[in-house]
């Protein structure tokens, strides 16, 4: 009796145990390096030493759209998902995806829309917006402004991420504030804008933006058959850009219940070419068309710090835009002659010079 006494107060004192155990504290190993990548910014950093190295990856595709990848052996874990939350700042812990890399095998945490501001900040947002008699969609411009204020404050005030991924012992990323990471992240993805042909002043004038459901781009016969066979997850990603005007179009189909593969919706590209040349007031038909090609040439200057041992690239500007057009015209009509060979109407002096040699 006295051993199994002494038993139960053992086991007694399990939780009591669990529940005093201290997070797992990982300082920086290297300095935060920005990585202007071709379509998306990076913002990176390590921590740990050894087998408790672990990094740190912030990723945005488009202003506003943020993305958290945490990698390193010390979030190995049984769950499929964990809880990822910014310290001391007051916000509802994220829910992150757990996975692991093909390289290595390491474990990895995926959190996707990350939100860097706080849980008052917005529920105020929220109770401001029923307020308004305008559309759900509809951001004035000072919320725009706040928004990015409080982005900007949230991140000064962060200084430590922490990932749930050990059951009463998280692992605390001690990043030291963001502030200064983040303003200089955010200066990327608007350097990004002009890169893709937007114009960022024009693009914070925007107060309604343009919205698709870009699931219905998609069906579960557009995913690689070899990721599925090997039970892969992904994460679609999709940009698409306007014009002024907020509107980029819609696809029709006279058949919407077609899916693919099926060869009796095989596409094979017609149409007719107009060309309006600089003077002329109308388009003009030119005819048989068998090949259009457009080329666009882009010449970018790319720029690496040199301030580190990692030589990454931080920036990249476009110096250049051209682009070349080439046209092959079955008919050789007067007109399309003098496109081809940049030649420019003389009908009026041949038809003078004739009518002289008549009258000799």
């Amino acid at each position: 009796m006295v051993r199994v006494r002494a038993f139960l107060a053992a086991v007694a004192m399990v939780p009591s145990l669990a529940s005093a155990a201290t997070p797992i504290h990982l300082a920086p190993s290297t300095p935060w390096v920005l990585d202007y990548a071709e379509n998306s910014c990076r913002l990176l950093r390590r921590f740990g030493q050894g087998n408790d190295s672990t990094t740190l990856a912030f990723e945005s595709e488009a202003p506003d759209s943020l993305d958290l990848l945490i990698i390193g052996q010390p979030l190995k874990t049984g769950r499929d998902e964990v809880a990822v939350k910014f310290l001391p700042s007051r916000s509802t812990a994220m829910i992150g995806r757990v996975d692991e890399t093909r390289e290595g095998k390491v474990p990895s945490v995926l959190v996707n829309g990350v939100q860097l501001v706080s849980d008052d900040f917005v529920a105020a947002a929220k109770k401001r917006r029923s307020g308004l008699k305008v559309n759900a969609d509809t951001m004035r411009f000072e919320e725009k402004a706040a928004y990015r204020a409080e982005r900007g404050a949230f991140a000064a005030n962060t200084t430590a991420v922490e990932i749930d991924a050990r059951r009463n012992s998280p692992v605390v990323l001690d990043t030291g504030s963001l502030g200064q990471a983040i303003k200089s992240f955010d200066q990327c993805s608007r350097d990004s804008l002009r890169d893709w042909g937007v114009d960022p002043d024009l693009e914070d004038r925007i107060v309604k933006p343009a919205r698709s459901d870009v699931r219905q781009w998609f069906s579960p016969d557009d995913y690689p058959k070899d990721m599925l066979a090997q039970g892969q997850e992904s994460v679609v990603k999709v940009r698409v850009l306007v014009d002024a005007t907020g509107v980029f179009g819609t696809v029709t189909h006279p058949d919407t219940g077609a899916v693919s593969p099926l060869t009796s919706q095989y596409y094979i590209g017609k149409g007719i070419v107009s060309i309006q040349l600089e003077g002329e007031a109308a388009y003009r038909d030119i005819g048989d068309v068998p090949t259009f090609e457009f080329t666009p040439d882009i010449q970018t200057l790319p720029h690496f710090s040199s301030r580190y041992g990692v030589r990454a690239k931080d920036m990249e500007v476009v110096t250049e835009k051209n682009a070349s057009l080439n046209i092959v015209m079955d008919e050789f009509t007067y007109e399309n002659l003098m496109l081809a060979f940049m030649g420019d109407t003389v009908v009026g002096e041949l038809d003078a010079q004739i009518g002289e040699a008549r009258a000799a």
